[in-house]
């Protein structure tokens, strides 16, 4: 399993975000299928386990069931591990990655792995997150289940691409602020000045804003921009991150589509039980709607992107 550590990272925003209490509850419904997975399971362990408010949450829902969660990062496991003792879990939180996970950890009948698999690809690479999914299939038991919840790409190439203008400032084009206003001078861009600022600082985009815009077209009274459908996603999932802007501009969001999750579990191994994507409803209310929207083609109706994928695949019986 890649390092996580990141240079820079701030975790206080980064765990507000993770374990608020509607994420939470929308990823424990994700993930358990709203309690109807995972019966009779008797141990389960969390990739990535972050401060440990996801398994926290599961054990309420499975008290008897053996939990433990493992990740690399220091700051994250202090967190888990202050969890642990006030809230009295018995939850187990390890520092450790997969690989010497599946020599030191028993097999178990559960994997879950949330938010883990674009980190993977976005600090490591395509060919480690294969990696990390592979080991996954051999640390589990036969006939144990992965759950993995993650955001998702596109399937088409292209696509318009409407964003709005008067929702705020057009650009300077300068990064003249200090680090400390940073936040305040993205907070205050037009959703068509952030997506300039973003091609210019994510990582996966060596164009320029005029050079990633293929066309563009009036519709409906509203420009539209045609852009690569994955670059469109990655900027509608990460334009308000502006309290945490630099390490978001290097991860990754949609990197795979529905087939290729599918394909490279298939590929490994598992047999796929379940395949769910979604919009989630608080995202599109408070971060899409009336800023940016897309379009497969110029005649149809303007739609979001899918935000989540929640993937339950089962290892064969050898």
């Amino acid at each position: 399993m890649v390092d996580l550590e990141t240079t820079g990272r701030n975790y206080d925003i980064y765990v507000e975000l993770m374990s608020d209490d509607a994420v939470i509850q929308q990823k424990i419904s994700d993930i358990t299928d709203d309690g109807q997975r995972f019966e009779g399971t008797e141990y389960l362990i969390d990739h990535g386990c972050s401060d440990g408010s996801l398994l926290e949450a599961m054990e309420h829902i499975y008290p008897d069931m053996g939990l433990v969660g493992i990740d690399l990062r220091d700051e994250l496991l202090t967190r888990a591990q202050d969890r642990k003792q006030d809230h009295d879990l018995s939850a187990e939180f390890i520092k450790t990655d997969i690989e010497v996970a599946n020599e030191t950890l028993a097999q178990p009948e559960a994997i879950i792995s949330s938010s883990l698999c674009h980190e993977i690809f976005s600090y490591g690479s395509e060919d480690k997150l294969t990696s990390y999914l592979q080991q996954s299939f051999d640390h589990l038991d036969d006939g144990g289940t992965m759950v993995i919840r993650d955001v998702i790409g596109p399937q088409e190439e292209m696509t318009w691409l409407w964003l709005n203008e008067d929702n705020g400032y057009a650009e300077t084009g300068a990064r003249f602020f200090r680090d400390d206003q940073q936040e305040a001078y993205l907070s205050s861009l037009s959703t068509r000045a952030t997506f300039n600022r973003f091609c210019k600082d994510f990582a996966y985009i060596d164009q320029s804003p005029e050079q990633l815009i293929e066309d563009q077209r009036e519709i409906d009274g509203r420009t539209y921009h045609r852009v690569p459908a994955d670059h469109a996603t990655d900027f509608m999932l990460t334009k308000d991150y502006t309290d945490n802007w630099d390490n978001e501009m290097q991860e990754r969001f949609a990197f795979w589509d529905r087939d290729d999750y599918i394909e490279t579990l298939e590929t490994i191994g598992f047999e796929i039980d379940d395949c769910e994507t979604y919009t989630n409803e608080w995202i599109e209310q408070n971060r899409f709607e009336d800023s940016a929207h897309m379009r497969s083609t110029v005649t149809e109706d303007p739609a979001y992107p899918a935000t989540n994928i929640v993937i339950a695949a089962h290892k064969p019986y050898q």
